[in-house]
């Protein structure tokens, strides 16, 4: 196969772990890879790749030297006068977004890119215009409540994806339920749309083999404080568990300890002394406490795959998980964690007493279940294998 030139688009402050790790991967393949960004983050860029700078509000400096320089090196190519006036439109009406629209423009042209991979469907709208071109292949990342809520309760929303669904060539799912959520948007004979996994380094994942339930069952749950992420339900569960005097404590890492409705729930329900809400730390730290907690707890309303679930399982920490989302592709009852039903407070507490019970022989099946099961879906080589297949599609 040839190598291609890959423009990924992420207007994220922050690149994800998946996108990092995906990077690194098509580079060590050969491929040219440029990133398009509109925030620069110097120390954590991937060594081997390009950076392009789209503009950030906030150094409007900057966007003028940067957008003046692409413009330069793409000036005789398509459409050259219509960028260049688009360009000064923005400037003079200091449209922040119109720029950048031109300036992704230029950086297709400047890479020749063969694909351009879009990593949130926030970023359509930088693109309508460029769909219409036909410079180049669009793929589209599906992930997250962009792709699971927000279009089945937002009609305008429902109405426009299906609208730009119609004009991208390609689609990657983080999971086969994804994929039919999508279809459920738009769906065509010829729309080409892949699952791809996200892949975890697992060469680089001890497993813990020290691993202890302990008298105290310490339950740990990782993730932003949103209503999507069912912590209300899981508020309700400790309480009941409270109750039957279960020992145990839970800590919830990514919840501002300044957080509300948390704080609220947890002296409503007299949790004090047993929920403790922990600031974002590093991916490190995050393995660390895995490493002395007893289990993972996945409450969420909805997911696509839950990295931390996939990272709990690679390090052996037993999972129980809401079947959420995709979770039913990796978790499986009894074999590899433990499923139980969405929004449920009662087959959730039921699941946490039955694990405290459990036989640490069976607790050791589960966890090598599941480090088994993340080594073979879960791998980064893999990861990169099928998103190169998924290119590919779309190029032929």
């Amino acid at each position: 196969m040839n190598k291609l030139s890959i423009l990924i688009f992420d207007g994220s402050e922050k690149k994800s772990t998946f996108i990092n790790r995906l990077i690194k991967g098509l580079v060590k393949d050969g491929h040219k890879v440029t990133v398009a960004e509109f925030h620069s983050d110097k120390k954590n860029r991937i060594t081997g790749a390009t950076y392009i700078n789209l503009g950030s509000e906030r150094k409007k400096i900057k966007l003028i030297v940067n957008s003046g320089k692409l413009l330069l090196q793409t000036l005789f190519k398509t459409s050259s006068y219509s960028r260049f006036s688009s360009l000064i439109s923005g400037f003079i009406k200091s449209d922040v977004n119109s720029i950048r629209k031109v300036n992704l423009f230029n950086a297709i042209l400047k890479t020749k890119a063969d694909v351009v991979h879009l990593q949130w469907l926030s970023l359509l709208p930088f693109c309508e215009e460029l769909l219409d071109k036909g410079l180049t292949k669009f793929v589209l990342s599906q992930r997250g409540t962009h792709i699971n809520v927000r279009p089945f309760i937002d009609e305008d929303n429902y109405n426009y994806l299906r609208k730009i669904f119609a004009k991208i060539d390609g689609f990657h799912s983080v999971s086969k339920a994804m994929k039919q959520k999508s279809k459920l948007i738009y769906s065509d004979d010829n729309k080409i749309d892949e699952v791809v996994y996200s892949g975890l380094n697992i060469n680089n994942i001890d497993f813990n083999t020290e691993y202890s339930k302990g008298e105290t069952i310490k339950l740990l749950s990782v993730g932003r404080p949103h209503w999507i992420k069912g912590y209300t339900t899981m508020m309700q569960v400790c309480k009941e568990l409270a109750n039957i005097n279960l020992d145990f404590n839970y800590t919830i890492i990514g919840a501002n300890k300044n957080n509300e409705e948390l704080l609220y729930l947890i002296s409503q329900n007299n949790l004090s002394d047993r929920v403790h809400l922990k600031s974002k730390i590093s991916q490190e730290e995050v393995f660390q406490l895995m490493r002395s907690s007893s289990a993972l707890v996945l409450p969420s309303l909805e997911e696509g795959i839950a990295n931390v679930v996939i990272e709990a399982m690679a390090i052996g920490l037993p999972v129980i998980s809401a079947n959420c989302g995709g979770m039913a592709e990796l978790v499986e009852d009894n074999k590899s964690g433990y499923l139980v039903p969405v929004n449920n407070k009662k087959a959730l507490a039921d699941a946490i007493i039955k694990f405290s019970k459990e036989d640490p022989e069976k607790i050791n099946v589960l966890k090598r279940n599941a480090r088994q099961k993340v080594e073979v879906q879960h791998n980064t080589s893999k990861m990169v294998e099928d998103m190169e297949k998924l290119y590919y599609k779309c190029l032929s």
